[in-house]
């Protein structure tokens, strides 16, 4: 498992007035002026050993900020651990912020930088932001569960932030070593609950550029239950059965992840069966041989 927490980022030092304290930290101690907002009552300050920065602020508390990818994500983690959400996760100028506590009464500052970093002038001054640029491959991989029950189909809704707390089916990237048809039925235990087995592939379907930013080809297999129960987690709040005509509305008021989910759904209701041998699984041909 990696690691929630990468560093602190920041620590918080609250301050009467932003002059005041720039005079003691910066004009006294000789900490380096990064950047200063005033519209949010904040000024940054490099530390010479350290890339965390002492943040004067004439709103929060003393406390720690610790860097996390997604700020959504990390406090779900907190929350599955038995810690607590204090407040957020809401936006900030460069991305998003939370309080969470931990099961033993600490309280931390989570935040990410996913909406990029602060663009300044020669004097610190904050002009704007110089966004994040887009991470990740050009292209993913979706292994997707077509799980229906008496003409309806099973959707889970995605807490994380690129999500934005959309329907999708039981789905996920296949891990390294893993086939197609394993990533799908162990993303269907992971994110519902239920043990399947695939029958047959639905369709595949390519959406070259999502509005996540990247292309996607999603591998949909018809699947069936053989045991398990289903179940909600912190990543996935919601995890049920809804009919054709629901789940139209939903793509509708654009409250699914793709529109591969009403392609695959209109495939499965007039018949289509595609042979899971149309995946082809071939070895690595390895390094070229010694001359």
């Amino acid at each position: 498992m990696t690691g929630v927490l990468r560093y602190v980022d920041a620590i918080t030092v609250p301050v009467p007035d932003l002059a005041a304290g720039l005079g003691f930290y910066r004009d006294h101690l000789g900490a380096r002026l990064i950047w200063i907002d005033e519209s949010i009552g904040a000024a940054g300050l490099a530390c010479p050993d350290s890339s965390t920065e002492i943040v004067l602020t004439t709103v929060h508390p003393y406390e720690p900020n610790w860097k996390v990818d997604s700020t959504d994500e990390a406090a779900g983690g907190f929350v599955a651990g038995g810690g607590t959400v204090v407040a957020g996760p809401h936006d900030i100028p460069i991305g998003r912020l939370a309080v969470v506590e931990d099961p033993f009464g600490n309280r931390l500052v989570l935040l990410d930088s996913s909406r990029g970093q602060y663009r300044t002038d020669e004097e610190g001054r904050v002009l704007g932001l110089e966004p994040t640029a887009p991470a990740g491959p050009a292209v993913i991989i979706g292994c997707c569960n077509l799980i229906g029950d008496s003409g309806r189909y099973l959707l889970v809704r995605e807490s994380k932030p690129s999500a934005w707390s959309r329907y999708n089916l039981p789905a996920g990237k296949p891990e390294r070593g893993e086939s197609l048809v394993q990533a799908a039925v162990r993303e269907a235990a992971e994110e519902s609950g239920l043990q399947v087995e695939v029958d047959h592939l639905v369709g595949i379907y390519n959406c070259p550029q999502t509005s996540e930013g990247f292309g996607v080809v999603n591998f949909v297999f018809r699947s069936r239950v053989v045991g398990g129960d289903l179940r909600t987690s912190a990543a996935h709040p919601e995890v049920g059965y809804f009919s054709t005509e629901e789940i139209n509305r939903m793509v509708e008021e654009r409250l699914v992840r793709g529109r591969h989910i009403p392609a695959a759904i209109a495939d499965h209701e007039r018949g289509v069966q595609l042979p899971l041998s149309l995946i082809q699984a071939v070895p690595e041909i390895g390094p070229p041989l010694e001359t």
